[in-house]
């Protein structure tokens, strides 16, 4: 059995135009991928509808691999790894917060294979899946982010319902793969085409630069202002108002 899926491997990696040093992991590899996904679902993916749809595509996607790793091969990290923690940070930008992709587990993860000179021994291959899982996860959920969006819509009690987009996240992450160099414009093209957005992201821009230069000056409490008001929390409210863009 091992020695078929030792064959598949190296036959799926010549066939996708892959480097020939990606047949030389041991079939363990594929085994432990497999297993891990085929699992019943952990604690922290069953609590959360996000979670378990990414599962899923995670598990499609590996499949279709014939759980051939994605973000590393026999001599390390594949190129896609870097650009996927060099476009992290630049999510920031979209409304959505970095952190939640853990940028910074996944490059002690590379830091950590690094070191590993063979994927012969049980542990370092279980560090490599563990890596490349994480690696997929955080990609396949920020990608969502990016096209869907973090909150369900479903979340909102409102009285108007737009159909929410559902990019095919395994085809996308293959693209990536295939085209590194291209991985943070194709996460950039997943934002919605719309104008509205854009003066979304161009207002939130305005307002972190606004806040990293302060904030808005406090009206201090007290009683109603009204027109014909004067004292130093009129002035205190103009200078609000202009630091906002809405006085000039």
């Amino acid at each position: 059995m091992r020695l078929r899926f030792a064959f598949v491997l190296a036959l799926t990696a010549a066939c996708a135009g892959g480097d020939a040093s990606q047949a030389t992991l041991p079939a363990t590899v594929g085994d432990l991928l497999r297993d891990t996904l085929q699992a019943p679902l952990p604690a922290e993916v069953k609590e959360e509808e996000e979670r378990r749809h990414v599962w899923a595509d995670m598990r499609r996607f590996y499949r279709r691999r014939l759980w051939l790793p994605a973000w590393f091969d026999a001599e390390g990290a594949v190129p896609a790894a870097q650009k996927l923690l060099d476009a992290i940070p630049l999510v920031a930008r979209e409304g959505v917060e970095p952190r939640h992709y853990r940028a910074e587990e996944l490059a002690a993860h590379l830091a950590e294979l690094a070191k590993i000179e063979s994927f012969d021994d049980p542990l370092a291959q279980r560090r490599l899946v563990a890596a490349d899982l994480r690696f997929t996860y955080a990609f396949m959920t920020l990608a969502h982010h990016l096209a869907v969006g973090r909150l369900n819509p479903r979340s909102i009690r409102a009285e108007w319902y737009t159909k929410p987009r559902d990019p095919n996240l395994g085809e996308l992450l293959t693209a990536m793969l295939e085209k590194p160099e291209a991985l943070g414009a194709g996460l950039e093209a997943l934002v919605p085409p719309l104008a509205p957005y854009a003066e979304l992201r161009t207002a939130l821009a305005a307002y972190r630069e606004l806040a990293a230069a302060g904030g808005w000056p406090e009206v201090a409490a007290g009683p109603t202002l009204k027109p014909g008001a004067t004292g130093e929390r009129v002035a205190a409210l103009r200078q609000r108002l202009a630091a906002g863009g809405d006085l000039p």
